[in-house]
């Protein structure tokens, strides 16, 4: 199977494409262990990718680049002299590392204490015997109409993993919260009288009920779910494979950055019902706010609750000496909750407008932009007129196009100008309605083989 797969790979790479009538181009991905390098220098890299593209027959003009490893940038295996036409560290990683940054700055030890609490709380209930137990207690919650649950599997923290991820660890324990609350409570009346082992069992579980049933935690915790709903849309946006990178960057900072900048200017519910109506910038911590000043609960549970006996013990007395506190002191543990919570939210917006997309990824989108924005491209065609958007775009596509395609220096610009003439006017002509109006959907049209769009512009698709 493995020569069938070598054999079939070598005849794609050294035949042209009927579509574009020259060879694949490719990005090599750099998966060999450092030990299998020689030198550990650019040379050295250089010639084990050498060696790599052999067994392909993968000429010059086919290769545009590489994915490296971050030990190669680390150690400096770069290439020297630094004669790389365009470097990057891909989008998502660089937003991954916002969040982490953001985690290790003194000024959001509350976000890394919130979300170590949570971790606390579901290494109890995420295992055996106590998942069954919470499990249980949210399913008996729901069918008895005391908590609206849709029950959602405990999930804990990795700073390994995405925003996407933090958002599911943030949104489950908001969502399980009157069961976690319930299951708790029973764990330590059930375990208070025995043993000195289920008496630290019940110990545990009181100070876990006093670090999150109380405001601060609770306020803290609506917002998070808010800001992480919207960190991991944009990770989810910038995780998508099937996405022209122009697009890419348009929509992040269209739902991500936009949305954190109108969410810093809108905490206030008054401010943000005025703004944006019935659009809440804030709806989870908005809406829990309500709840917590008009009754004083947090998802059904009254933030002075107690079961039974546990009132006369010490650790009842405590949770309800605390939770008096919290209650002639309610508005100013919000204000704090909510300045805390601004704080991040303009942070994030800061880091993710600013070190997502440096000035070079910037800059090549701009370069790319008047060859893979087909999308504008197609609508200014049917707005003005093929010939219009010729005499406007056809000398900036032909010089773009020798910056990105070397291969084609030596062709004439009055050639390429004349494909580009014949890719517009098939534009104007062909049957397009407002969904195939999409830069990566017109690609595809352009590039089936039944419909044979490419021929005769095969080095405009080429390009492309």
């Amino acid at each position: 199977m493995s020569n069938e797969v070598t054999r079939r790979l070598t005849r794609f790479l050294d035949n042209p494409l009927e579509q574009t009538g020259f060879r694949s181009l490719e990005r090599l991905e750099l998966t060999r262990r450092l030990g299998s390098i020689e030198h550990h220098t650019g040379v050295g890299v250089t010639n084990s990718i050498t060696e790599c593209v052999k067994i392909y027959d993968i000429n010059r003009s086919q290769y545009l680049g590489g994915s490296f490893d971050g030990a190669y940038y680390y150690c400096y295996f770069g290439f020297e002299g630094n004669k790389r036409k365009h470097h990057d560290w891909d989008p998502l990683h660089k937003a991954g590392l916002q969040d982490i940054h953001i985690r290790k700055d003194p000024t959001f030890e509350w976000l890394v204490s919130t979300t170590k609490i949570i971790g606390e709380v579901f290494k109890v209930v995420n295992y055996g015997k106590e998942f069954e137990h919470l499990f249980s207690v949210a399913k008996e919650m729901k069918e008895s109409g005391e908590a609206d649950i849709s029950f959602k599997t405990p999930e804990l923290f990795s700073e390994t993993r995405f925003a996407n991820h933090a958002r599911k660890v943030y949104v489950s324990f908001r969502e399980d919260f009157p069961a976690i609350i319930r299951t708790l409570e029973e764990v330590q009346l059930e375990n208070m009288e025995g043993n000195s082992d289920d008496r630290k069992k019940a110990t545990h579980a009181s100070d876990l009920l006093d670090k999150i049933l109380n405001t601060r935690f609770t306020v803290r915790l609506s917002g998070l779910c808010d800001i992480y709903e919207v960190f991991g849309h944009g990770v989810n946006i910038l995780q998508t494979v099937d996405m022209l990178p122009h697009d890419k960057f348009d929509r992040f900072h269209s739902v991500v950055i936009g949305k954190f900048n109108s969410m810093t200017a809108s905490l206030d519910h008054a401010t943000c019902i005025s703004s944006y109506g019935s659009k809440c910038q804030w709806p989870t911590l908005h809406r829990d706010l309500e709840e917590i000043k008009t009754i004083g609960s947090y998802r059904g549970i009254p933030m002075a609750q107690s079961y039974g006996e546990e009132i006369n013990t010490r650790m009842g007395e405590r949770r309800a000496a605390r939770n008096a506190r919290d209650e002639q002191q309610g508005i100013v543990i919000i204000v704090k909750a909510q300045q805390d919570l601004q704080k991040l939210v303009q942070r994030m917006y800061e880091c993710l407008h600013n070190k997502v997309y440096h000035e070079g990824d910037k800059s090549m989108l701009k370069t790319l932009r008047p060859i893979i924005d087909l999308s504008s491209l197609a609508l200014k065609v049917k707005q003005k007129s093929a010939a219009h958007v010729l005499a406007l775009d056809g000398e900036q596509f032909t010089k773009v196009s020798k910056q990105l395609a070397t291969n084609i220096d030596d062709v004439p610009d009055s050639e390429i100008r004349i494909q580009f003439r014949e890719f517009i006017r098939r534009l104007d002509v062909a049957q397009l309605n407002e969904e195939d109006l999409c830069s990566i959907k017109l690609i595809k049209v352009f590039l089936e083989t039944e419909r044979k769009l490419y021929v005769d512009i095969e080095m405009v698709m080429h390009v492309i």
